[in-house]
């Protein structure tokens, strides 16, 4: 077997595992999740390299069978090779687009509502002014993205429910998911789940990122509010309608973000770095495998 075809099968072997195989065996980790920042870099290397791993093995495929000599078998392998290679690069960039642009025009309209109906927070208006306060009948607070004119939309019940200093936590947990740009994060995996919906695993790489960065954001705001604030608005705030808004958190981050706040984890460098050189083994193998067919 040529080092092309060989190196186009290790390719699809590779898109099997990072697609379907490794997401199964890495979410709802609660061990891992205490380490959201590296895990956040290994579901992104995962996303990256099992696309990079398609698209190679049908670049591979077509090198290896595509040339003047090949058989009418090897032209239509090869053809079929390189169509759905291009069917996956061109849905990704479809559904990206589509993604994208719907996002976009949702918060605009959003922000521009909360604009019109919300409110300054009192005393602190002028100082924060990307504050709103709306009526709602839920405790809810959540923001809106934007690389200008970002919001963050706190309701009228959260603010009776809560004190200053918890109010403070959740304003520095929102604060956390606009200055680490988490909604481009989020983002990417909607777009790859959308773009193949029939994929389990990528149904569950969304959950699992979203889960995280509401874990690395209360990481964020700990360091400049207390833990046991950040539970209690968390507590109080938890109590939502099964008819969720949206922005309001998800339940399943709910329960994560309450597990790890009453058990704050302690700093896990050997951990952090595992994972971390396993994200780097994974974005590296498939352009290494690219970079060997070619060369020989």
């Amino acid at each position: 077997m040529e080092p092309p075809e060989l190196g186009a099968l290790l390719l699809v072997a590779l898109a099997i595992l990072y697609s379907s195989g490794l997401p199964f065996l890495l979410a709802d980790r609660p061990q891992l999740r205490r380490t959201p920042k590296a895990m956040l870099w290994l579901w992104q290397c995962l996303a990256v390299a099992g696309v990079v791993s398609a698209l190679g093995s049908g670049a591979l495929v077509m090198r290896s069978w595509l040339h003047p000599d090949s058989s009418v078998t090897e032209v239509f392998a090869s053809i079929l090779a390189g169509a759905l290679a291009a069917t996956v690069l061109i849905r990704l960039l479809l559904t990206g687009h589509k993604v994208g642009r719907n996002l976009r025009v949702t918060r605009a309209r959003h922000r521009e509502l909360v604009d019109i109906l919300g409110q300054g927070l009192g005393p602190t208006q002028a100082a924060d002014s990307d504050l709103r306060l709306i009526e709602f009948a839920l405790p809810i607070a959540y923001c809106l993205p934007s690389w200008r004119g970002a919001r963050i939309v706190v309701a009228s019940q959260a603010v009776e429910r809560l004190d200053s200093t918890q109010l403070g936590a959740v304003l520095a947990h929102e604060r956390a998911h606009l200055a680490g740009r988490h909604d481009l994060l989020v983002e990417a995996f909607i777009v790859l789940q959308r773009a193949f919906p029939q994929a389990i695993a990528g149904r569950l790489a969304h959950e699992e990122v979203e889960i995280l960065i509401e874990l690395l954001a209360d990481r964020v705001a700990s360091s400049t509010v207390a833990v046991a604030d950040l539970l209690t608005a968390l507590e109080s705030m938890a109590e939502l309608d099964p008819t969720r808004p949206e922005g309001a958190p998800k339940s399943g981050s709910i329960a994560a973000r309450r597990q790890m706040l009453k058990d704050p984890p302690q700093p896990r460098p050997a951990q952090s770095l595992a994972i971390l050189l396993c994200a780097a083994c994974v974005a590296a193998a498939p352009v290494s495998i690219i970079i060997w067919a070619l060369s020989h």
